[in-house]
């Protein structure tokens, strides 16, 4: 396979580095980085087996790309934003490269079309794809594409906490506030985290040599570094002189301002992900005996799985649907 046509992929945990890997990837004059589709996880239709059918599905996954505003690179400002493809002329874009897709197109078809699409209204040979929840998508995704290659981004488990929970964008108004807190539960993140981690073993048991692991913690460490090996793992070219680098790499907390996980965040991801932290090579953080609020949290999650449940739905029903004929 062409170096330029290998399939290529950032996954993993979310609040780990993959915005600053893909916005730094951007950086390069041969590659471009696209997130978040979705195609292959949330976004994905299974195709039905009639001729009819497939087409609907094919017809439902374009729809549903055009939808997405691919934020990572494109709304996000400052170093790694794309510089031609902007919000709005993104559908026009997308649009362009369905009209060349034959009439029997498959996703495969689909998908590699989107991001070779990319790749030339940018100037650039390469695409990396970036969506952290296709972690959860790899058997598909190496059932259409079985040389793809993943980078995954894990991140220590109670600093991706503290970053989830304080995520920024949510601070805007008060209702958006409300809402999210509203949405966010520590039993919920800690289950986030340990499903992740098990995706990524799993991935890395069945393709070893087709993924790469990266720590947040290493990137902030050691950025350069951390982009050298990607990069080798990526099959791209070795840049002359350092490649410059997206500037943000924590975009949660500004500063020294960083605000402290109660004992019942520390508690839940004991609980739900404990045995799997060591795995990961990291160590279990202890508490404090004072856990009062765990109880009460406890008693919140009937509650909260409504709210989650009824958001999901909500969500659902706003996504586009093929028009009938």
């Amino acid at each position: 396979m062409e170096e330029e046509a290998l399939p290529r992929f950032i996954v993993g945990m979310p609040r780990a580095g993959t915005t600053w890997l893909s916005q730094s990837l951007n950086l390069r004059p041969d590659v471009v980085a696209l997130g978040e589709t979705m195609f292959w996880g949330k976004s994905y239709v299974s195709r039905l087996r009639h001729l009819e059918g497939a087409r609907r599905s094919l017809e439902l996954m374009k729809l549903r790309l055009l939808a997405k505003p691919l934020e990572t690179t494109i709304q996000i400002p400052g170093p790694g934003r794309t510089s031609v493809i902007r919000p709005d002329n993104l559908a026009e874009i997308l649009s362009s490269g369905f009209s060349h897709l034959p009439s029997h197109a498959t996703p495969t078809d689909l998908f590699l079309n989107v991001c070779r699409t990319f790749a030339r209204a940018e100037g650039k040979t390469a695409w990396v794809e970036k969506t952290p929840h296709h972690i959860f998508s790899a058997d598909r995704i190496l059932r259409h594409l079985p040389d793809a290659r993943f980078v995954a981004m894990i991140r220590e488990p109670y600093s991706l906490m503290l970053s989830y929970k304080h995520q920024p964008g949510h601070d805007r108004t008060p209702e958006s506030r409300r809402r999210f807190e509203d949405r966010y539960h520590p039993m919920a993140c800690a289950l986030l985290w340990r499903l992740t981690w098990r995706a990524i073993r799993r991935l890395l048991r069945r393709c070893p040599s087709q993924v790469l692991v990266v720590r947040m913690e290493e990137v902030e460490a050691e950025p350069q570094e951390v982009m050298r090996r990607v990069q080798d793992f990526l099959r791209l070219p070795p840049e002359r002189s350092a490649p410059p680098l997206a500037t943000r790499i924590n975009s949660s907390f500004e500063g020294d301002s960083r605000p402290q996980l109660g004992d019942d965040d520390i508690a839940w991801m004991n609980i739900v992900a404990g045995r799997h932290i060591a795995e990961a090579g990291y160590h279990l953080r202890r508490p404090s005996h004072n856990l009062k609020h765990l109880s009460r949290s406890a008693l919140e999650i009937p509650a909260w799985s409504v709210r989650f449940l009824l958001d999901r739905r909500a969500i659902m029903r706003r996504a586009p649907r093929p028009s009938e004929r």
